[in-house]
């Protein structure tokens, strides 16, 4: 990401002396008077802090900040520009500290910062490029270090390791993981769940192991009561296995065991860069494939890019994965490997591989213990591929939006000065971020009005359509889930015979229906009644049963009212969501 501007203040690995021009912000009346718009006189100067024997001022918190930008900047340009310029000063200044401190991650995320609130031309982000490069270095961050130097051409370590011989050689390296667990059914009863193999894995440490997370993922749910994972490798079983860090949305974990295994090779080192990958290219898949262990399939990349669940891209492959092999290797003809395997997280007959720069990007943050934050705005967008547009479908109840005057229809124009013209390329630029970030984002109206706000990122739930819709008003967020409004204000029950049991059913009025999807398919339309039968959760899969009444059609006059009952469900991921 590169924008050209004029240039700024810079950092320095030895650090900075800056004196802060005093930033200010907005005092507001006291909360039980009208809100009025404050004048120059209500200015005053913000709070300061001691560092280095210098006085630097501070502000009080950047979402606070923020929404003074977001509600004055129009009435006040000047000061606006001014509370951003001495922001920008003071995330450089941050930039230089967390550099000189050795902390990767804080000067990362300071420079994000800069990046939407400033002018950053390419001569300061190439260096600060370079200064992140030997800064991961010194940490002994390898992955990332390698991660970086994909796009910077640089070899820090100028070492050089030669792939395994044979792909045969990464059985010492593959993991068969069981997960015994025991958990409450619906009828209260404990369960338990078959001990058989959920799963592959990949040493890359002496103690750790890295799987996919959905072969674990079981132990999270609410219903768990207790479990405990195991696993063969090497010839030995331990069952003793944590599960150290995860990032659910690359489908990501790393398993920690308390004993220690033979690593003839640091894991980094045998990863290949699966930006290289080509449609066509011959690849095997190495994975313990429905208990068979250590089963080896061949076949070819069928897309290098594919869009995986909720964000970021996958790799597609025609090679045979069964159940068993989530958490294996794709390994090219080179004998290096370019992703783990996820077959049958979205589809059954079509596996996916997680790409091995997704794997560099997170894996020294999982292997550290520390689990990926994940930032959102916190809405469903919709695309125009003709118009190469973005519109807002749906914002959510937790969304940052909600404190911004953007609504649905509104269009997503650009974040941090850099045009939208696909879902994927907005997910992508929220990929370099995190939460607590501030992202500059441009809208338009549907009347084609321009606006602006600053954002601050908030965290991004876990299974976001699931986790962030299930707590909300339930009939609200049947849009976002399958494609249709309800009136919620005009409720009405009606008594019926279903299953030789009366029941009292509520209806609903139908108000918007989205095109192609669910409910559109099945001939719903605006001016209809949707009686609600069943609404629940299993599984973090939502199951819902209706009674579709047409707009000209009464519930008397129908004589078999099965033809009318419809069941749907939704499950965890939706790729449109930023």
């Amino acid at each position: 990401m590169t924008k050209k501007k004029k240039s700024a203040d810079h950092y320095s690995i030895t650090g900075m002396f800056i004196v802060f021009i005093p930033l200010v912000f907005f005092l507001f009346s006291c909360a039980s008077q009208p809100e009025e718009k404050p004048g120059e006189k209500d200015l005053i100067p913000e709070e300061t802090f001691q560092a280095d024997g210098y006085t630097y001022t501070g502000h009080p918190a950047d979402n606070q900040l923020i929404r003074h930008l977001n509600k004055y900047k129009t009435d006040y340009p000047e000061t606006s520009q001014q509370l951003l310029d001495n922001f920008a000063k003071k995330q450089r200044w941050l930039i230089g500290r967390y550099i000189e401190n050795n902390d990767f991650y804080g000067a990362r995320f300071h420079f994000n910062n800069l990046y939407a609130v400033s002018f950053v031309d390419k001569m300061e982000e190439e260096r600060f490029n370079k200064e992140l490069l030997y800064l991961a270095y010194r940490n002994n961050l390898f992955a990332s270090e390698k991660y970086l130097r994909i796009s910077n051409t640089e070899n820090l370590s100028n070492t050089k390791f030669t792939p395994l011989a044979d792909v045969n050689d990464y059985s010492f390296l593959l993991a068969e993981i069981f997960v015994d667990r025991t958990y409450e059914a619906r009828n209260k009863l404990h369960r338990r769940d078959h001990p058989e193999a959920m799963g592959s894995g990949i040493l890359i440490d002496e103690q750790l192991i890295l799987t996919a997370y959905h072969v674990i993922e079981h132990v999270f749910y609410e219903n768990t009561v207790e479990y405990t994972i195991r696993l063969n490798l090497q010839g030995r079983t331990v069952d003793k296995v944590e599960v150290l860090a995860w990032d659910s949305l690359t489908d990501l974990a790393v398993l920690k065991t308390n004993e220690s295994f033979e690593m003839k090779y640091p894991f980094y080192s045998l990863l290949g860069d699966s930006n290289t990958l080509k449609q066509g290219f011959e690849v095997y898949c190495f994975g313990h494939h429905e208990g068979f262990t250590a089963t080896l399939t061949k076949g070819i990349i069928s897309s290098p890019s594919r869009r995986a669940p909720e964000t970021g891209k996958w790799i597609q492959v025609d090679a045979a994965v069964s159940p068993g092999a989530s958490g294996g290797m794709l390994i090219g003809q080179d004998n290096l490997i370019y992703g783990l395997l996820v077959a049958g997280v979205v589809y059954e007959d079509i596996n996916f591989v997680v790409p091995s720069n997704i794997i560099l990007s997170e894996i020294d943050r999982l292997m550290a213990g520390k689990n990926t934050i994940r930032p959102w705005l916190g809405t469903i967008l919709k695309e125009d591929k003709e118009k190469r547009e973005v519109r807002i479908k749906y914002i959510f109840p937790s969304s940052p939006l909600r404190e911004i005057d953007v609504h649905m229809e509104d269009i997503l124009v650009s974040i941090n000065g850099i045009r939208i013209d696909s879902i994927e390329k907005g997910q992508e630029l929220l990929g370099y971020c995190e939460t607590g970030n501030i992202v500059n984002l441009f809208f338009l109206k549907p009347d084609k009005t321009p606006v602006q706000y600053y954002v601050v990122l908030a965290r991004r739930p876990d299974y976001a359509l699931y986790n962030a819709t299930r707590m909300s008003d339930s009939i609200g967020s049947l849009f976002p889930y399958f494609g249709i409004a309800l009136d919620n204000k005009k409720m009405v029950k009606k008594s019926m015979i279903l299953n030789e049991a009366k029941v009292e059913v509520p209806f609903y009025h139908v108000i918007k229906v989205e095109k192609e999807i669910y409910f559109d398919n099945m001939g719903v339309k605006p001016g209809d009644s949707i009686g609600i039968i069943f609404d629940g959760y299993e599984n973090l899969t939502r199951y819902i049963q209706v009674i579709h009444l047409p707009e000209k059609i009464s519930l008397a006059s129908i004589k078999n009212i099965a033809d009318y009952i419809y069941t749907v469900k939704r499950n965890k991921y939706d790729e449109n969501i930023l």
